[in-house]
């Protein structure tokens, strides 16, 4: 069974394009509302992100312990 939960807000700003998702699940920071609504979009086009967990975070606010590795999405 596949859930996907959203949700929908009206963004008004433009992305930042900085917001990046990781796999990590030591990776936090924040991230802006319409660079999250650009990559959940992307994730939902990426048959390759099926079933995946994700941490979305600006590439500029992202804090790990491990070294940062950027999932890569399919443009």
């Amino acid at each position: 069974m596949i859930r996907i939960i959203i949700t929908v807000c009206h963004v008004k700003a433009k992305p930042q394009g900085r917001g990046i998702l990781s796999l990590d699940p030591a990776m936090h920071g924040f991230i802006h509302h319409a660079d999250l609504a650009a990559l959940t979009a992307a994730v939902l086009e990426d048959p390759a992100t099926l079933g995946g967990i994700y941490a979305a975070v600006d590439l500029d606010q992202a804090r790990c312990v491990n070294p940062i590795e950027p999932v890569a999405l399919a443009n």
